[in-house]
């Protein structure tokens, strides 16, 4: 039994000037920036509880703005990571969630709720946080996230490049068509 998580494309994902990603964007290049990339519109991505967060963190000056960047083309998300300045995530539940590795090859500070595979891709990569589904702690580790800069997530998960994962599938599909080989040998 193999398991495989799907890669990043290293090449489109990747670290990018914020001021350029901004730019291209017509986001404000004055602005703290916490995007958002689940559906708003599920109640399980808990956008709810992002928006909370953000108020909690804004009390008596607006610290940061919410993005929320669900719906955009693909070919646009890079530019958003790169535009911001954390990814948040609030979900109830996810399985191995490719927002969070895309966030990590462009060496985005993440902060996430302990949700699908999360604790794992992070791992220790300083700017990245685990915390609660709790106004207070989201609000914390967004305000220590914010003004972190650009993280060591992309080095963190090089075993997630895309490249990587496809080499291993071969390597298993050889594997199988050997023992296949093998058997089918031991036959005639």
């Amino acid at each position: 039994c193999h398991v495989i998580p799907n890669g990043v494309d290293f090449n489109k994902f990747k670290p990018i000037d914020k001021e350029e990603s901004r730019k291209r964007l017509g986001l404000n290049p004055e602005k703290n920036i916490v995007l958002f990339l689940g559906n708003k519109n599920l109640f399980g991505k808990r956008y709810d509880l992002a928006v909370r967060a953000l108020e909690h963190l804004n009390r008596g000056s607006e610290k940061a703005i919410l993005v929320a960047g669900y719906g955009n083309p693909h070919s646009r998300i890079p530019y958003l990571m790169n535009a911001s300045n954390v990814l948040l995530v609030t979900s109830n539940w996810e399985g191995s969630i490719n927002v969070v590795k895309e966030a990590m090859a462009c060496n985005l500070p993440i902060v996430s709720v302990d949700v699908g595979d999360v604790r794992e891709v992070i791992g220790e990569t300083d700017g990245c946080y685990v915390c609660q589904r709790d106004v207070s702690d989201i609000s914390q580790k967004l305000s220590s996230s914010i003004f972190f800069g650009k993280t060591k997530g992309r080095d963190n998960i090089s075993h997630l490049n895309s490249k990587v994962i496809s080499e291993k599938i071969l390597e298993i599909y050889k594997k199988v068509i050997s023992c296949w080989n093998l058997e089918s040998a031991s036959y005639r």
